[in-house]
């Protein structure tokens, strides 16, 4: 009966915890929404003003917290209901599966958690000391009775040797090394991608500080002047339209037809530079036809800008898109930084502990 009661009890802590993560997230999650909010009208108001190091600032501290928020809230699965027709049996099927599991897992006794909620139940509920039990669980003294272990050790050694040739021969073995090669294989396509896409990338940032810092510059001169000849198409000679962008929508067709099921951003790096370069990259692949355009527009480059005012996409409130719009491609070009300092950091590093041991076993050719 008392085991019963002990079981009733592990149930009971587990999802307690579990509903004080969740608390947690919900508490979180609703600070962040409320910080940027409040950085976001921040960052406008130092655009406004031409504080640009304000500006610059703000949104450097805001990338710090929400990566930093974004590592210490709880994961919770959570499937929406779909109303649209082609997606109900898909909800159908999934709709319960993920949360199930979820919280089943929850149970699991080798998790950390699991294990101090085990050991406050075996030491203040049924008052015994776990810690004392197995140290006194083997003594010195029963070691010593077991006798010289050292006849035991070549037999060992062989019968493990055994063990592991015949796993590795059998179908699950090689079924797993199959697998772990094309883990392999494209661990070194992501690296690849990197390399090249930092190229790329780096190019395409000194275009793009000049475009963006020549729209804060002139940001009232082109408020007054769509203001003065509405909807009519401007001269933009002082931005640039950037050679990168072609050159980095070739290399995302290329990428496109030879890895579809290839993503690139995690590289096991979280960091938020990398979510919302991956959310980017997501959305311009998901673009065939206006990926180009779609690039301009985060660069602002001359052609973008033209066709955004020929066009007049932004009648209605031309000033706040403008500032919106500027905002969003500082915060892009800052990304962009961070996702550079970083991977350049991870490729260029070396390391010793991996070389000295790759040389042990003649594995760094």
């Amino acid at each position: 009966m008392i085991w019963i009661k002990c079981i009733g009890l592990y149930l009971i802590l587990v999802y307690l915890w579990t509903g004080f993560l969740w608390l947690i997230k919900i508490g979180l999650e609703k600070y962040k929404f409320k910080f940027l909010q409040r950085a976001e009208s921040k960052q406008e108001i130092y655009l406004m003003n031409h504080d640009i190091k304000k500006m610059v600032n703000s949104i450097k501290f805001e990338m710090f917290l929400e990566d930093k928020i974004n590592k210490v809230i709880p994961y919770f699965p959570y499937k929406s209901h779909r109303s649209y027709s082609d997606e109900q049996l898909m909800f159908a099927i999934r709709k319960n599966y993920d949360v199930f599991f979820f919280y089943i897992k929850r149970l699991l006794p080798f998790k950390f958690s699991s294990m101090i909620i085990i050991f406050l139940i075996t030491r203040y509920y049924l008052n015994i000391d776990v810690l004392d039990y197995f140290s006194n669980l083997l003594t010195w003294k029963d070691i010593k009775t077991l006798g010289n272990p050292l006849p035991f050790i070549t037999p060992s050694i062989a019968l493990i040797l055994l063990v592991v040739a015949l796993y590795f021969t059998s179908r699950s073995g090689l079924f797993r090394k199959a697998k772990n090669k094309i883990k392999v294989e494209e661990i070194e396509n992501k690296i690849k991608f990197h390399k090249q896409n930092r190229v790329i990338l780096s190019k395409l940032v000194f275009g793009g500080y000049s475009n963006i810092e020549h729209m804060i510059l002139k940001r009232k001169w082109i408020i007054s002047m769509f203001k003065d000849v509405k909807g009519q198409e401007k001269p933009f000679d002082w931005l640039n339209n950037l050679e990168g962008i072609d050159e980095l929508d070739k290399f995302m067709n290329e990428l496109e037809s030879k890895n579809k099921d290839l993503f690139p951003f995690f590289l096991g790096i979280n960091h938020l530079s990398f979510l919302k370069l991956n959310n980017l990259y997501s959305e311009i692949f998901s673009q065939y036809k206006n990926r180009v355009s779609k690039l301009n527009g985060v660069f602002l480059t001359k052609s973008h800008m033209e066709t955004v005012i020929k066009n007049s996409y932004y009648v209605a409130k031309f000033e706040e898109n403008l500032n919106e719009s500027i905002l969003r491609s500082v915060k892009t070009l800052i990304y962009m930084e961070k996702y550079l300092d970083i991977i350049n950091n991870q490729l260029n590093k070396p390391h010793s502990i991996y070389t000295f041991f790759a040389f042990i076993i003649n594995k760094d050719k």
